[in-house]
């Protein structure tokens, strides 16, 4: 009898233990990686492009600080394609996907605004990650959101997190989890070219 119980509480601490570590995989980008596309569609409803205008009206009034210490915002890339991108220091897929996006933004100079949201950690501790990739406001808008509002409000759940909005403003494609240099590039072609 006590044989079964010990195997009973082995196959359960399994189970735990198999669960705790799928959790863990989804938390740190390891299972999942999501992406939201919405159709690239002229005729879309005009319910979908409400949607998609509110959106853009909704995450165009949050306010940001970029590292220079000025009150930055959305609303001042209207009108232009905007790849946003949500990241953290803690976040080792991060490191490298500042550095592509950086390389996206200098390849395509003006045509394209691309902007790296830190969430809620000092200047100090985001640039010496944005440092550690190379990054520098020079070659990529680089904001602080101390409240976590940008994630917040769209939904995040993993990291990092990438949103490609054309110059009408609407949401394209809601990328979850990493994203390397040539898809970034590609989609920025397809998406905005």
């Amino acid at each position: 009898m006590l044989d079964k119980v010990v195997m009973m509480g082995l196959v359960l601490l399994a189970i735990y233990t198999a669960y705790l570590l799928v959790d863990q995989a989804i938390n740190f980008n390891l299972i999942l990686s999501d992406t939201i596309q919405l159709p690239k569609n002229k005729n879309l409803s005009e319910q979908t492009l409400k949607s998609d205008e509110q959106f853009f009206k909704k995450i165009s009034q949050i306010k940001f600080q970029d590292y220079q210490g000025s009150q930055v915002s959305l609303a001042d890339f209207k009108g232009k394609p905007i790849i946003l991108n949500s990241w953290a220091s803690w976040c080792h897929f991060c490191l490298e996907e500042l550095s592509a996006l950086a390389q996206v933004q200098a390849e395509f100079g003006d045509k394209i605004v691309i902007v790296a949201i830190n969430r809620k950690e000092p200047l100090e501790v985001a640039k010496n990650f944005s440092d550690r990739a190379g990054v520098t406001p020079q070659n990529l808008h680089l904001w602080l959101d101390s409240k976590d509002s940008f994630y917040k409000s769209i939904g995040g759940f993993s990291m990092p997190e990438t949103l490609f909005i054309d110059k009408q403003g609407n949401l394209v494609e809601h990328k979850r989890g990493p994203i390397d240099f040539q898809t970034i590039r590609e989609k920025a072609r397809n998406f905005f070219y």
